[in-house]
């Protein structure tokens, strides 16, 4: 009997932790994209929501080795 619920308790563990691992994975994908997001947003608003094109974006002012 002391065996069964020896086996049963770490069946159970092992369910729970696998729970926890998975919880955690899926997680860590909306943090990411979340943090993308943000990261993109501040970039947009300090850039005036223009985007770096290499062929496209131009310099308005000259830097003057004085």
């Amino acid at each position: 009997m002391f065996r069964k619920n020896k086996a049963q308790s770490i069946i159970e563990f092992a369910v729970v932790f696998a729970v926890i691992v998975a919880a955690i994975i899926i997680m860590g994908q909306y943090i990411k994209n979340a943090l993308s997001s943000k990261i993109r947003d501040t970039a947009d608003t300090f850039g005036q929501g223009e985007s770096f094109e290499p062929d496209k974006t131009t310099v308005d002012s000259q830097l003057k080795n004085e």
